[in-house]
């Protein structure tokens, strides 16, 4: 967000307040589905599993690092994308996912920026180029995932049966999508130059130039 706005999300509600002005204003609610009644909903309820049948909330809010305006909401009912700084909200496909129940959502600064979740079924990563959730789930002793926390190069998953990393870069391989040039080199950022590591080397040795001159 801005330097003068701040975000405050309730349980079911997301506010939005602005420091210039100190005026807060609702941006999202969860309601009652469209088309259903508290009856029908009610009447529904007594064929569903637990995981459906949990509080209905909202569980975590990201703003996208390079673009404020792009606010991602996770809640009981799935993801949330606004484009607008939430004057508009759309639903992202539940494709892939397995559950609607959001328990964290954080954001990750690729190219474009990538949204993981952690949910009852496991940790998913939203794939914007077909529209669709994939799941991460391999080396995980329990599908129950908490909560979500990145790393320069991975994720830390909060489980039920404890905490578990995953080298993004190690899992991105593995499955042919290759890193970028820039996302490569960036590993590199730290490493001497070649012509430093030449002059390192050469007095290591002991052989500089005008050494071997004088000897002659």
């Amino acid at each position: 967000a801005s330097a003068d706005q701040l975000y405050s999300m309730a349980e079911q509600e997301l506010f939005e307040v602005s420091l210039r002005d100190r005026q807060w204003r609702s941006l999202f609610r969860l309601s009652t589905p469209q088309g259903e009644s508290p009856d029908d909903i009610e009447e529904a309820a007594e064929e569903l599993t637990e995981e459906i049948l949990s509080s209905q909330s909202l569980t975590s809010l990201a703003v996208a690092p390079q673009d404020a305006q792009r606010l991602f909401l996770g809640s009981s009912r799935g993801v949330y994308l606004s484009e607008d700084g939430g004057t508009t909200w759309q639903p992202l496909p539940q494709t892939g996912l397995g559950t609607p129940r959001i328990n964290h959502l954080i954001l990750q600064s690729h190219s474009p920026t990538v949204a993981y979740v952690a949910t009852p079924r496991g940790v998913a990563r939203y794939r914007s180029d077909d529209e669709r959730w994939e799941i991460l789930y391999a080396g995980l002793p329990t599908p129950v995932a908490h909560a979500l926390s990145a790393t320069s190069h991975g994720l830390l998953a909060a489980t039920d049966a404890g905490l578990y990393s995953l080298n993004l870069l190690e899992e991105g391989l593995a499955e042919g999508r290759w890193p970028s040039a820039r996302e490569v080199l960036g590993n590199f950022a730290q490493e001497p130059t070649i012509n430093q590591v030449q002059q390192a080397a050469i007095a290591y040795a002991e052989v500089q130039p005008e050494k071997i001159s004088r000897w002659r």
